[in-house]
């Protein structure tokens, strides 16, 4: 069993303009001359969370951490003007020319995997290899699934909580119901609302509760992470139905590691499976006795050999180049 790498602190902590109102927070760590590494964390709205880092093996990799548009320490927190995934990706573009990086890889986790393989489809000559946890592909039927009626099944218990801040006529949309809820004039009640969105996705994210899958940030934070959520979902992160698959086409020579826990209830394994059934460079690791928390011992394990096989893969392929 693979342990984290040891805790590290970062070489490099700044706020790179991308717009005229938007400044991205983005931090280094591990090698400086080391193999490049974008992570996309599980948002948007969320944060490039320290857990993050110790993934990589800080005498190999170099490692780039970035808030999403909006979230965690990027500003302005909570902005939804001109935050789209067209921008998102725009973003990332400004990072990595900001940074004079060529190529790099891409590490992203939930719907941070989504927004990996978007930016991959579009610019597949900027990307090296793909290591993706608990994708999700954001399709009619994905977001039905944790929203409306699948994993309902599974938590009856929790989604009763979940669905008891709705109106009868919004509970065969709550994505909807959140957002009236979460826009409304009432402060109380939009607290109130994120709240429940952000317990929905805690009881339903780990077969085993660790303490860094509690939220605890702030009221002012978790309404801002629940609002830029909902804002993404309630636009189907701003993509048409199935256009992951559908241009799967453009990255096939890319290499990737599909990382899933069995048991995932907000990003079901079929997505990681019918992607790795479309991608001919890619690989899937299905985890059992996980669920979609990267806090969990046996993903950890199998996120930590993934990134060493992808980091020999691409050394190795470089090498070869080279000959």
């Amino acid at each position: 069993m693979h342990h984290l790498f040891p805790s590290i602190k970062t070489f490099h902590q700044t706020l790179v303009s991308t717009s005229k109102v938007d400044k991205i927070y983005i931090e280094q760590c591990g090698e400086p001359n080391g193999l490049p590494i974008l992570v996309l964390h599980n948002g948007p709205g969320s944060i490039g969370s320290p857990f993050y880092r110790r993934f990589f093996d800080p005498e190999k990799y170099r490692i780039i951490v970035m808030d999403q548009r909006g979230s965690g320490r990027s500003e302005p927190l909570g902005n939804l003007q001109n935050n789209n995934t067209n921008e998102l990706i725009r973003d990332i573009i400004t990072i990595r020319e900001h940074l004079s990086i060529d190529k790099w890889l891409i590490f992203g986790y939930g719907l941070g995997a989504t927004l990996g393989l978007l930016y991959a489809e579009q610019y597949p000559k900027e990307i090296l290899g793909m290591l993706l946890i608990g994708t999700q592909l954001c399709r009619l039927q994905d977001l039905h699934w944790f929203y409306q009626d699948g994993a309902n099944n599974i938590y009856p218990d929790h989604w009763e909580k979940f669905i008891s801040h709705l109106k009868a006529q919004e509970l065969s949309d709550t994505i909807h119901g959140y957002n009236n809820m979460l826009t409304g004039e009432d402060d109380l009640v939009k607290m109130s609302a994120a709240k429940s969105w952000q317990n929905w996705h805690t009881d339903c994210i780990a077969l085993h509760i660790h303490k860094t899958t509690i939220d605890t940030t702030s009221k002012h934070h978790t309404y801002s992470k629940t609002m830029i959520q909902n804002h993404y979902l309630l636009n189907r992160f701003f993509i048409q139905e199935n256009q992951i698959l559908e241009e799967i086409n453009k990255i096939q020579e890319i290499p990737a590691y599909l990382v899933h826990g069995r048991y995932d209830m907000i990003s079901p394994m079929k997505s990681s499976w019918i992607l790795n059934k479309s991608w001919n460079k890619s690989k899937l690791f299905i985890i059992r006795e996980a669920c979609h928390a990267v806090t969990e011992p046996s993903l950890i394990d199998a996120i930590i050999v993934a990134s060493n096989l992808l980091y020999n893969e691409i050394s190795n392929e470089s090498i070869n180049s080279e000959s």
